[in-house]
């Protein structure tokens, strides 16, 4: 895996698709996840995913937005030859900004997941990230049982492996 940049402090880059918004969205973490010392990029054309007015407040919170010049939207292309069933063309955008930020891909698509790894690029899901927003203090076992119950209420897609096994943790 390619080594990460640090932007000191302990802060890190990531870089998000829409799913990961939605799921917050529905487990009413968007807030939330802004405590944590880390920075968000969103490209631009994936933050259109995300509904008005959701995509401004996101903004407003710290979510960067990002427009990818011409030279990254050729690769994007290019990824849509090399992955042609999944993900699809608008993810493949955050996985082409998180190759050329050096950053974290944090995605709740599986195949985007996989992409990255075939490139090379560390990334992590929607129960990683609410296990490290758990571990650094950004929410309660409480709040992370309410908001599982929430995203599985929204119809989200949640590994369920995972999902039972966190419940387990949080909402005893």
């Amino acid at each position: 895996m390619k080594k990460l940049r640090h932007m000191g402090s302990g802060w890190l880059r990531y870089v998000t698709d829409s799913s990961l918004w939605i799921y917050l969205l529905h487990g009413d973490l968007v807030e939330k996840v802004f405590l944590l010392p880390w920075e968000f990029i969103v490209p631009d054309v994936v933050l259109v995913e995300v509904q008005w007015p959701w995509s401004w407040k996101l903004v407003t919170l710290g979510l960067k937005e990002r427009e990818l010049p011409s030279q990254m939207v050729i690769r994007v292309e290019e990824m849509v030859k090399k992955y042609p069933r999944h993900p699809g063309r608008i993810d493949l955008f955050a996985l082409v900004l998180a190759i050329e930020e050096e950053a974290i891909l944090l995605t709740g698509d599986k195949a985007l997941r996989k992409a990255a790894i075939q490139e090379d690029i560390e990334a992590h899901g929607i129960l990683w990230l609410l296990d490290e927003m758990v571990k650094r203090g950004a929410i309660s076992k409480a709040e992370g049982c309410r908001s599982l119950k929430l995203m599985d209420a929204g119809n989200q897609r949640l590994p369920r492996n995972g999902f039972k096994t966190r419940l387990e943790d949080w909402c005893h």
